[in-house]
Order: C-alpha cells, then sequence, then structure tokens
C-alpha cells in the first residue's frame, strides 16, 4: 500500500522566519517511527511535515491508501480539514499524536481510526487487515512501545526537516532522540505523569552516537531529547555519552533542578550539554522538582531557585526555567512579582511561561471535568501559553494584566541585552533575538489584549462558564489561521464557533 504519514507541528499556515526556523526541530518521533515501521513493513511510504509555510496544494494533492496523521491539540483544525478533504477522496485516515491520546473521544467524527500506544506490530495488525468505513475507531496498546527506531532509521526523516531551516541560520542540526517514557513525578497538569517510568535499553543511545558520529563526526549536531524527564537515570545516560560521543555533539534536555548538582552540571558540560530547562513550576509548590531543602518562605524559594539557576548557567550556555500560573495556590500578582524578582536574580536565563492548561489524558483534566470547570474552548488555545481552559479562581481581567506587566519585563531591554552580555556564542544571541522579536502567543502585548477582552461580557461569560459560545473573535482567528484550509473544515466545526450547536 502507499502510506502517507503526516505531522503537523504548525497551528496556521505561517511564512515568519520564526515559524522556518523553529517549527522543523519540533517534528514529532511518534510520526517518524510510524514512517519507518510501515516501511519496513514492505509499503510504500511518504512522509510529510506540516511547519507553516509549505505549499498547502502540494499536501492535498497526493494519492494515499492510508493517511496517518500525528498533531497537537493546538494545531488540530489543521489535521481536521486535512482528514475530511482525503476521507472525500476515499483515503482512510488515522490520528495518533497527543491530541489523539488527550481527547480521542472527541476526535472521533473527523478520523476513521484514532491512535493511542502503537509499536510496529500494532501498525502491521493494522496495515494487514481489511477496513470497514467506519469513523473514529480507537486503537491502543496498553502502554507506550519497549523501544522505537534508532537515529540511523529516522535519519531520512530528520534530514527532510532540518533542510527546512533556511541555511543562514547556524544552529546545530537537531535530532530528536529518547531514551525513555513516562515520568515518576506526579504533577497532575502532567499528561506523562500516569504512565509508568520506563527507561529504554541504553545500547541503542550508543548506536545512536555511533552513527551519529559516523554520519557527520558529530560536528554541527546537536541530539534534543524528548524524555519527559532526563534527569532519571541520569547517570547511566552520561557513562554513555561519555564513551561515544567525543565532545562533539551538544545535547539539549528537560530535567529538575533537584538532579542538577554542581558535579553533574560540571559532567554535562564536559560531554557537550549546551541546554537544559528544568521545571520550577510555581513558587508555592512543586519544591520535590526544583530544590532538595525547605526554604521557609517564597521569596527565600526564589533566592534558592536563582542560585542553582546560575550555577548551571556558569557551566551550561542555555539554561531555560519552566513556570505555571493559574494555579489555584497562587493569588493575586504574587507569583508574577516573584518571577520578575527571579528575572531579576537571573537574566541570563531563559523564562518559559505557561498558562495553566488541562490537556486531555492529564489527571488535573480529570478533576477540572469533575468539579465543572472545564471550559470547552477552541483547540487552538489549548496550548499552554494562549488562555487557561480552565475557570481560575481569580479576576481574569487582572491576572492577565499581570501576567502581561511581568511578560514585559521579561522581553524588556534592559534584560535582552543582559542575556547578550552572558552569551558567549553566535547561535545562542542569535536565539535570543528571535524570541525577543516574536510577538505572538505569549508575548506581554497578547496578554493585555486578553485582559482587557476579559471586561467585556461575551469573553467573561465564556471564559466563566456561563456561555458555551466562543467570542467571535476566535472564529476569525482560526479563518485566518486556516487560509484556504478553511474551507475544508466539516460543518460541525463550524456550528462550534457559531453557536449552532448549542441550539
Amino acid at each position: 500500500m502507499l502510506i502517507g504519514v503526516l505531522d503537523v507541528i504548525s497551528n496556521k499556515i505561517d511564512n515568519s522566519y520564526y515559524s522556518k526556523i523553529l517549527n522543523p526541530i519540533k517534528a514529532s518521533i511518534g510520526a517518524q517511527s510510524v514512517a519507518c515501521w510501515a516501511e519496513e513493513l514492505g509499503h510504500r511510504v511518504r512522509y510529510i511535515s506540516f511547519t507553516g509555510n509549505e505549499n498547502i496544494n502540494e499536501i492535498l494533492n497526493q494519492e494515499f491508501d492510508v493517511l496517518f496523521i500525528s498533531s497537537y491539540t493546538f494545531s488540530i483544525y489543521i489535521a481536521i480539514a486535512i482528514s475530511a478533504h482525503y476521507r472525500k477522496k476515499g483515503t482512510i485516515t488515522a490520528l495518533g499524536g497527543p491530541h489523539a491520546r488527550g481527547f480521542s473521544k472527541e476526535s472521533i467524527p473527523y478520523f476513521d481510526y484514532i491512535f493511542g500506544f502503537c509499536d510496529k506490530q500494532l501498525i502491521d495488525e493494522f496495515l494487514s487487515t481489511s477496513h470497514p468505513k467506519e469513523t473514529g475507531l480507537f486503537i491502543s496498546n496498553e502502554s507506550q512501545p519497549n523501544e522505537l527506531p534508532s537515529i540511523q532509521q529516522r535519519w531520512k526523516y530528520i534530514v527532510y526537516n532540518y533542510k527546512k531551516i533556511p541555511r543562514w541560520v547556524r544552529f546545530p542540526n537537531i535530532i530528536p532522540g529518547i531514551t525513555s517514557t513516562g515520568c515518576p513525578f506526579s504533577c497532575n497538569f502532567c499528561v506523562d505523569s500516569t504512565i509508568k517510568y520506563k527507561s529504554f535499553d541504553l545500547e541503542q543511545l550508543s548506536e545512536d552516537l555511533e552513527f551519529i558520529n559516523l554520519k557527520t563526526n558529530g560536528r554541527g549536531t546537536g541530539i534534543l531529547f524528548y524524555d519527559p524527564n532526563l534527569g532519571v537515570g541520569l547517570k547511566k545516560r552520561i557513562e554513555v555519552i561519555k564513551r561515544y560521543s567525543k565532545g562533539t555533539i551538544k545535547f539539549f534536555g528537560e530535567m529538575n533542578l533537584t538532579t542538577l548538582l554542581e558535579d553533574t552540571v560540571k559532567e554535562l558540560a564536559d560531554i557537550g550539554f549546551y541546554a537544559v530547562a528544568p521545571g520550577i513550576e510555581s513558587w508555592s509548590s512543586y519544591d520535590n522538582k526544583s530544590i532538595q531543602s525547605s526554604c521557609g518562605s517564597k521569596i527565600n524559594k526564589v533566592y534558592k531557585t536563582a542560585g542553582q539557576v546560575n550555577m548551571v548557567s556558569r557551566h551550561i550556555p542555555l539554561v531555560q526555567a519552566n513556570m505555571i500560573f493559574g494555579l489555584d495556590c497562587d493569588s493575586g500578582e504574587e507569583q508574577f512579582s516573584l518571577t520578575k524578582e527571579f528575572i531579576k536574580q537571573c537574566p541570563q536565563a531563559i523564562t518559559n511561561f505557561q498558562t495553566l492548561t488541562a490537556f486531555g489524558a492529564s489527571p488535573l483534566c480529570k478533576e477540572m471535568e469533575d468539579e465543572d470547570r472545564l471550559l470547552n474552548i477552541p483547540y487552538f488555545l489549548i496550548d499552554g501559553y494562549s488562555s487557561s481552559n480552565i475557570k481560575l479562581k481569580c479576576n481574569l481581567s487582572d491576572f492577565y494584566y499581570n501576567y502581561s506587566d511581568m511578560a514585559k519585563y521579561a522581553n524588556s531591554l534592559s534584560v535582552y541585552f543582559k542575556k547578550l552580555s552572558h552569551s558567549k556564542k553566535y547561535q545562542l544571541s542569535l536565539f535570543y533575538t528571535i524570541r525577543q522579536l516574536a510577538g505572538d502567543r505569549g508575548s506581554y502585548k497578547y496578554y493585555k489584549q486578553l485582559g482587557n477582552a476579559m471586561t467585556t461580557s461575551e469573553f467573561a461569560s465564556f471564559y466563566c462558564g456561563e456561555s458555551k459560545v466562543p467570542p467571535k473573535l476566535y472564529h476569525k482567528i482560526l479563518k485566518k489561521q486556516l487560509g484556504v484550509l478553511y474551507s475544508l473544515l466539516p460543518q460541525t466545526v463550524i456550528d462550534y464557533f457559531e453557536g449552532r450547536i448549542y441550539e
């Protein structure tokens, strides 16, 4: 059979340099794995990624027997439109990826099949079966696979995405890698917190490193680990990297500050770690992820955390501190003012702000649903940045005004120049500049506009749950994001935005 594998990375048609530079490195390992498995099973495979600036007609004018689509929740409208187009042509469509895991029931009307956890055997069984034309059948294993295709097996798909990045951008060739699934921590907002931690055979990591050295000699190459928490079992991974990386490959990973003690950080720097992304989450909670001893007060936690981040920054060029806003344990301006103090203490760190979001499949989603606090907001807003899909226990206008003020400080020229002064690498300065110029979701202007909108009855009634009809502005945004793809959307999607679904 002729199999199509489409990785939907962007939620809109977007020709910005931000999209061209950063979206290709967000390619899904899951989509690449399905492409590898289908090819190994003897099928002809066409792999495509949508990063926002591809020719839409070229994507729509293909012929497939089966089209696998991987999509985040915030990009699902793109996936729905493309699925509708191909289903009319008689192509079988199957959805996988984060949205399929989190919103399988909601996806039923728009795809022939929905995949949860899958491996090569499940794909084989699926492609070997004659398919009845039923809608929305859910297919899944009980757990994540025990192994995934190697970097060597995925190489042509990795190169395909990297070639989309403009040549003048001299970032390392970012290769998506993974050594484990699941997470031992129990953060209720995380979809991985309910998945049992599973480490892959580290022999695969050594083979991946050997292949990269053979292919590129390691130079100009970086591995971005997709592990939910790379810090678990970190010592064993360090030993493998020491033996095989030759010090030329750069590494990027997410791990907790409790893992990043100075001796460990020095080891990470020695083996080529370029960036780490610890989760601080909140000044009021999640102490087991950010510090190892009691601080006594929130401001002391700020200073202790900043001190540790500064220590990490002395050895590793890029540190991204992840913060969440909107938790019930935080109130008023305090969380925002404490974060501004944290930025003041370590301006060289990237502060990644996220708005509390109940992603499907997370314990938080079930909790909010049980408490009748879950909002049915448009999917393109369920990205962790745009707005919360939870009825927050605060004045929403004040919340987003405070958010805007903090984001403005974080994006101020004084903080930007301090970052540049700490940066000793051209690529890092370029990265800071790209982030500085990005003016979409997550910018202080965006949150200020959202704060203004919350003073209107239309937005206020929607975000407090009194009205299920989304503000008219969101329908306009959808039309702009999808462009020519908007006309392919099923009528039920349009009915939701126009409120007819509730009549």
